[in-house]
């Protein structure tokens, strides 16, 4: 704490340290301590010029940063300066230069002038060496119109405004001020008048301050000066009111001692030699020391900075009423006596702000303080307004000083109406008495209506937890604009002002001085209560802070007697409700009591508390008994449920004959507080068609956010930041955000948004015409717009050839060549000076002016392009000058031009022949035009190469089997692509044939080829997509067939089929192939035969294909033959849909040259699936997986007379397999004649209750199918005898040693209530070998 400087006692005579023998007094009389602030400031500076140019542009004293705006002070040559500021040692008091400086002061003052000329005309020199100082140089700072020291030392130092030199960047020419303070003087005298004193118009004060620095005509000595000082507030600095006075000061070798002044400061004269000299501080129980290093005759700095601990006190808590107690209190070093308050300890109650009884105002103008007409409760309010258009501070001051308790805090209700961000509406605190204050609350206004309501503000007083504190209203305006005047709509009202947890120490006050030499207080109380004593020293003849308060309780003596004390003070039971405050409702405080048993002989029992109310609920239980001078705590805890007031109470039963039943009354009070709006949206320029995002940044119990367009609510807007996409001119406004909690509402500051749109990006005109660039600002009314307009990154000017450069729109006449340019406009919005005066910057997007002559057109270079070749990207036509549209005429056939752009697209689809078949160029004329007219129209040649023969003609693909794409039944393509690249053909898929049209895309130079085309199915079925790259290996072709709009694809597998009726194959005739299936299969499940086909070839490439599968279905099939390796080879497509659409077998095969044997393509082997039927079939109705089917076979050769077939032999073996057969498996020996009969032998097969007879087969020589059946008998010879008839099929595999293949088909026995002919049919096998 800060000892309060008005408040001086007398001085008291203390013994004071001897000082060194044969040493004189050096004094330098008593400075005040303004006078002594003054110079610890200047040796600050001097000692490190450069921090202290931080520290004052760093600065945030309102009076100091008022000064700096309005004489617009440049901070960083300001610091720049104090940057090349020399270091200078300090300077050291002179009592006579003092003298002369003081009486300059009040001179000013008495005369309110401001000069360095007295009013008797006296100078500076002339009023020094009439006090008697004899110098050789000096110089004089005055100022009549500081606020306070530190405001004084910034005017010297900064030297802000206008000197006889005039004004440089804020600061007055030369800086005279500051070079003083800087100079290589090195004594000075300081004058310090407080006071305000008006006369012809002219107000001096509050303070005037008149600096005298000199150097001695007789300079033969250096001075070792300082301060001793206690360093109340922690921060490392002198500062008014911590001076330890009275204390000796020697230095070794010197032939002077000091005694510090009441300020603290002191000045010994030392010899200029060279050397180190100790310092000594002693008196007053205090003793220190330090070291002075005496160079160059340079003055030294020795500070004396003692820890402070203030005096406290201890002794009995519990005192006898009318008895006097004794406490004792540790001393302070530097005191001459001390003084012992004693003060009722009450809380302080609610300030209604009925009448000014409580405070002190300090007002301007006539006004009165109060309200009768704008208030929250009561008949009145206090109010504090700015009555005229002047700088400033309305204050309300509080008379008492508080104490503040654990959980202080201050409430009031506040209306702070029309007013300007630059009047401030302020709680302030001060903790030395009144003598600095920092701000707790601070609130500016909004340029706009202010607040309809009274708001509740809650401050928490945590920070000054067991110190003393003044309070006071302030509402400043330091400069700028303001709403002036009385009227009920303007200023700041405030009631009900709550102090929670704060103790009044002034009213009631008793302050005794404690008799010199004694450590011991003592008091007397009058009456029955709780008291705060505590105790201050008096250090250089004046009184200190007091030390912490110690809490005492005036007692009757009765042998029990309970004792409900909170925060120390006794409560009366059924009195006034104690306050738990403004609690945040959802937060919870708690609210303690101490149970105190008086009593000097008997035992408080039977105690018990019950808590009752909303909110309020028992934290700890007290239950039990209570010994004499016992006590015990008893805490409630009060969390509000809801906004608004909650009563409640604690009853504490107990023995105590006089309040057997202790009640005490609760209130508390449930508060949102309103929200906090932290950051306001910042206005903007965007461009028009753009985004622009507005952001506020709120805190609060359950916010809700409302944005505002020209203060009407925008529908949805109802988050933290508003988003406006594709702007508009429309859009641009002002916009706020309402802020909402509890109930009450905050409104941020305005943002403007102002809506920008460039001029076109490329602005085109003909040599010698005008052209116009043009932009908008669309923004809100208030706001001033500018425009600059620049060429090439530099600002045009009315010098320049182009008009209109501050304007929305250019003009350029005569537009030639050197107009040509990048032109941009830069925009700005500048804000009104209620909304900060900030200017908003913006600019167009570039724009290109462009001076445009004929076009000329340029050789595109075609080149020997190929039909169906894609040229997209390949040719665009180009001229100079800018063309803006282009013409073509003769261009080949399929090639389109984007007159716009020049490009080419699309494909040949033709080549020009000459009569001997070689290809013959196209001649197409070209031009293009412009603003400025047509260019010549030049003629180029364009050769379109045929399609390579080898890709002309047919194709074939086999479409690989996919669950997505096909459902797992494959497919099959086949094309013609034309000699002009065009495709035709279609897509063979469950039975159905789907359209395929496109158009080759040919690679550059002919190099291959490749097909792109839709295939689209029929209605409700998705597209798929057929990729063929066609390349020089066109009898090995791979591809996809993709699902359109998904990931799904399939593999293409095929060929060129290159045989026609000029191209004929000699693979020609019958082929008969077996395509015999794994074997082991369960037939249940699937046919365990083998299947068959024949294959006939025509010379053209024909193929037709005839088949049966293993469980008797039939199929067939048209293909083209494909070329493989060798000249005679080839190789064959199959697909053929089955159960109508619901099965496929598919597949590759190939054969060498003649007599080759047929075998499978690899990658494209044979098989064979079933789907489950959606009708009963009699043939495996739940279909069956797909099924590898083996190819074997080769060209049939009819058998000439006489001789076998190619694949038999003369003694053969047939064997039937599986096919309802069981584990049973029949066979018999097989003759086979030359004629192709067959003779069967008996049949053999394992014993048991199956039996086949009948068994008969033939083989047709004409084609090589062989056929036949038999007989099964199940049961024979008993009631359950069955039997069924079976037919087999099969081909002779015309290989040697081929044999035949086949199957067999049985129906399986009715089952009970079943008819034979709707059994399940199974396929078996059958085989012919030798």
């Amino acid at each position: 704490m800060k000892a309060n400087p008005r408040f001086l006692l007398p001085a008291l005579l203390a013994a004071a340290a001897a000082p060194l023998s044969g040493t004189d007094l050096y004094s330098i009389g008593q400075p005040t301590d303004e006078e002594q602030f003054y110079l610890e400031l200047i040796n600050r500076a001097r000692a490190n010029p450069a921090a202290e140019g931080a520290r004052l542009a760093a600065a945030t004293d309102p009076d100091v940063l008022s000064a700096i705006a309005t004489f617009n002070v440049n901070l960083t040559v300001m610091q720049n300066e104090f940057n090349a500021l020399p270091v200078r040692p300090p300077m050291a008091f002179n009592l006579k230069l003092m003298l002369a400086a003081r009486g300059h002061s009040q001179d000013m003052f008495n005369n309110v002038f401001q000069g360095h000329d007295g009013s008797n005309g006296s100078t500076s020199l002339q009023r020094m060496a009439a006090a008697g100082y004899a110098s050789n140089g000096s110089a004089e700072n005055v100022y009549s119109f500081a606020e306070y020291t530190f405001h004084g030392h910034a005017g010297f130092q900064i030297d802000w405004g206008t000197g006889f030199l005039g004004t440089d960047n804020g600061m007055q020419t030369g800086r005279g001020h500051r070079m003083n303070i800087h100079s290589d003087l090195r004594e000075v005298g300081i004058g310090v008048v407080l006071g305000t004193k008006t006369s012809g118009g002219t107000t001096v004060g509050p303070q005037l301050v008149t600096q005298n620095f000199a150097n001695p005509q007789v300079n033969n000595q250096a001075f070792v000066t300082g301060v001793a000082f206690y360093d109340l507030n922690g921060n490392s600095f002198y500062d008014p009111g911590e001076g330890v006075g009275g204390l000796t000061v020697n230095v070794a070798g010197s032939a002077f001692h000091a005694v510090t002044a009441n300020s603290g400061g002191y000045t010994v004269p030392v010899p200029t030699t060279n050397t180190t000299r100790a310092v000594t501080f002693a008196g007053l129980g205090l003793n220190g020391g330090a070291d002075a290093v005496i160079s160059g005759g340079a003055n030294v700095k020795v500070d004396f900075a003692p820890a402070y601990s203030p005096p406290v006190l201890s002794g009995p808590v519990d005192i006898a009423l009318n008895e006097a107690a004794t406490h004792s209190f540790t001393t302070v070093g530097g005191a001459t006596g001390y003084e012992l308050r004693a003060v009722p300890d009450a809380p302080v109650p609610v300030d209604g702000a009925e009448n000014l009884g409580l405070v002190t105002a300090a007002t301007t103008g006539a006004y009165t303080p109060r309200s009768t007409t704008v208030k929250h409760a009561g008949a009145s309010a206090y109010r504090l307004t700015h009555p005229a258009v002047a700088v400033s501070k309305e204050r309300l001051t509080y008379n008492a000083a508080y104490l503040v308790q654990s959980g202080g805090a201050l409430s009031f209700r506040s209306r702070l109406r029309l007013a300007t961000t630059d009047q401030t509406a302020q709680v302030q605190v001060s903790t030395d008495g009144g003598f600095t204050w920092q701000s707790v609350f601070s609130q500016s206004g909004t340029d706009g209506a202010g607040e309809g309501s009274f708001q509740l503000r809650n401050i928490s007083l945590a920070a000054f937890e067991g110190r003393e504190i003044r309070v006071r209203f302030e509402y400043a305006f330091p400069g700028g604009s303001l709403f002036a005047g009385t009227q009920d709509d303007r200023g700041w009202f405030i009631d009900e002002i709550s102090f929670t947890n704060l103790r009044d120490v002034t009213t009631g006050a008793q302050i005794t001085a404690i008799p010199p030499g004694e450590t011991d207080a003592h008091f007397t109380p009058a009456t029955l209560g709780t008291f705060l004593l505590a105790v201050r020293p008096v250090i250089s003849a004046r009184a200190w802070p007091f030390g912490p308060a110690f809490q005492v309780n005036a007692v009757e003596v009765l042998p029990l007697n309970l004792v409900v004390r909170r925060n120390g003070v006794s409560l009366a039971s059924g009195g006034a409700a104690v306050q738990a405050g403004a609690v945040t409702v959802g937060q919870t405080v708690q609210i303690e009591f101490t149970l105190h048993n008086t009593g000097d002989t008997d035992s408080l029992t039977g105690i018990a508390a019950a808590v009752a109310g909303a909110g309020y609920s028992p934290h700890t239980d007290p239950s039990g008994t209570l010994p004499p001078g016992a006590q015990t705590s008893l805490v409630v805890e009060f969390t509000p449920p809801a906004q608004g007031a909650h009563t409640g109470s604690i009853e504490i039963a107990s023995n105590d004959p006089d309040s057997p039943l202790f009640v005490i009354n609760l209130s508390g009070t449930g508060v949102i507080p309103p929200p906090v709006i932290h950051d306001s949206p910042v206005s903007q320029i965007a461009g028009l068609g753009g985004n622009a995002s507005f952001t506020v940044n709120a805190t609060g119990i359950g916010i809700t956010f409302q944005w505002l367009k020209n203060n009407q609510p925008i529908p949805g807007a109802t988050t933290d930041t508003l988003n406006l996409a594709a702007l508009k001119t429309t859009d641009a406004a002002i916009y706020r955000a309402r802020v909402t909690a509890g109930g009450q509402s905050v409104t941020s500051g305005p943002a403007r948004l102002a809506v920008l749109t460039s001029p076109s990006p490329l602005v085109q005109v003909k040599e010698g015409g005008t052209a116009t660039l043009a932009c908008a600002l669309a923004a809100p009314t208030g706001a001033v717009l500018a425009f600059q307009w620049q060429k090439g990154g530099g600002n045009l000017g009315p010098a320049d050839k182009p008009k209109g450069h501050n304007t929305a729109k250019l003009a350029i006449a005569k537009a030639d060549a050197t107009d040509a340019a990048v032109y941009r406009c830069l925009v700005s919005m500048t804000l009104p000076a209620a909304e900060g005066g900030a200017v908003i910057g913006g600019q167009t997007a570039d724009s290109q002016l462009q001076i445009v002559l004929k076009p000329v057109m340029n050789d595109p270079g075609f080149g020997a392009d190929f039909v169906s070749e894609t040229l997209d990207g390949k040719y665009t036509l180009s001229a100079l000058n800018s063309p803006a549209k282009f013409t073509a005429a003769g261009l080949p056939p399929g090639v389109k031009l984007n007159a716009a752009t020049g490009a080419l697209t699309g494909k040949p689809l033709a080549a020009k022949l000459d009569k001997n078949g070689n290809p013959a160029p196209y001649p197409v004329k070209l031009s293009a035009s412009n603003i400025a007219g047509a260019s010549p129209v030049i003629t180029v040649n364009w050769t379109v190469q045929p399609l390579p023969a080898t890709l002309a003609g047919n194709y074939e693909l086999l479409a690989a089997r996919d669950g997505a794409v096909n459902g797992g039944l494959g497919g099959h393509a086949r094309l013609t692509v034309t000699t002009g690249g065009k495709v035709t053909g279609s897509l063979l898929e469950r039975g159905k044939k789907f359209p395929i049209t496109g158009q080759l895309d040919v690679q550059p130079g002919g190099a291959g080829a490749s097909l792109t085309a839709p295939v689209k199915r029929a209605t409700g079925q998705s597209r798929v997509i057929l990729k063929v790259p066609l390349f020089a290996n066109l009898a090995a072709l791979t591809g996809s067939l993709d699902e359109e709009g998904t990931a799904e694809s399939t593999d293409l597998n095929g060929w060129q089929c290159p045989f026609s009726a000029k191209n004929k194959t000699t693979l020609t005739g019958l082929h008969n192939l077996a395509l015999t299936g794994p074997g082991g299969l369960d037939s249940a499940l699937a046919p365990d035969g083998d299947s068959f086909a024949v294959v006939t070839l025509g010379a053209t490439g024909s193929a037709k294909w005839a088949g049966v599968l293993a469980d008797g279905a039939t199929f067939t099939a048209a293909h083209l033959l494909g070329r493989n390796a060798g000249a005679e080879a080839a190789q064959l497509h199959l697909h053929a849909p089955l159960y109508a659409g619901t099965g496929s077998v598919q597949g590759g095969a190939r054969v060498n040259d003649l007599p080759g044997a047929w075998d499978a393509v690899p990658g494209l082997e044979m098989d064979w699936r079933k789907l489950a039927q959606l009708k009963p079939a009699r043939s495996y109705t739940n279909g069956f997986g797909t099924l590898a089917l083996d190819v074997q076979g080769a060209r049939f050769v009819k058998a000439a007379p006489g001789l076998r077939l190619t694949g038999l032999a003369p003694a053969m073996v047939l064997e039937l397999r599986s096919g309802g057969l069981g584990a049973n498996e029949f066979q018999c020996n097989a003759a086979i004649s030359d004629k192709n009969i067959v003779t069967l032998g008996a049949v053999s097969g394992p014993p048991g209750t199956t039996q086949i007879t009948g068994l008969k087969v033939a083989v047709a020589t004409a084609s090589g199918r062989i056929s036949g059946g038999f007989t099964l008998i199940e049961n024979p010879g008993t009631p359950q005898q069955t039997k069924r008839a079976v037919k087999l099929a099969g081909i002779v595999v015309p290989v040697a040693g081929g044999g035949g293949a086949g199957h067999f088909t049985l129906a399986e026995n009715p089952g009970p209530g079943q008819k034979a002919s709707a059994t399940p049919i199974r396929g078996g096998r059958v085989i012919l070998r030798e």
